[in-house]
């Protein structure tokens, strides 16, 4: 089952291997132009996992992944879901910067996903070509 679902996608993941290195380091740069921090974590292009599309990792200042079968090849699509992952990521290191006590931040409150989310949204707006980029 698996197989056939690979073979499927795989001219869409040859074309996303050669486009999202260029797309994210844009991406991260446009970022750390704008609001001074420089994104040192790691990047992770997972096949085969068939998980979410994209996400951070649980850090403070996290590593961010990207699931190549659960992906659009469409550039534009790929520099929205860059731009707001790396959204979540810019959120913390400038909350970080900020001196965020993170001690007291309750990670499994959904007033605390609805924040994130929202913080990653509005920075995909001025990180991407979508809509205020």
């Amino acid at each position: 089952m698996a197989v056939p679902k690979h073979l499927e996608k795989l001219p869409d993941q040859k074309m996303m291997s050669e486009s999202l290195p260029r797309l994210i380091q844009k991406i991260a740069t446009r970022y750390e132009e704008r609001y001074h921090v420089k994104f040192i974590k790691d990047v992770h292009l997972l096949v085969g996992i068939y998980g979410s599309n994209a996400f951070t990792y649980r850090q403070i200042i996290p590593e961010v992944a990207f699931c190549l079968e659960k992906l659009s090849s469409n550039e534009l699509h790929l520099e929205c879901i860059i731009a707001h992952e790396f959204g979540h990521a810019l959120h913390h290191m400038l909350s970080d910067r900020e001196g965020m006590d993170w001690g007291i931040v309750d990670w499994n409150s959904p007033y605390t996903w609805l924040l994130q989310e929202g913080c990653a949204i509005h920075f995909s707006k001025t990180g991407s070509r979508g809509k205020g980029g």
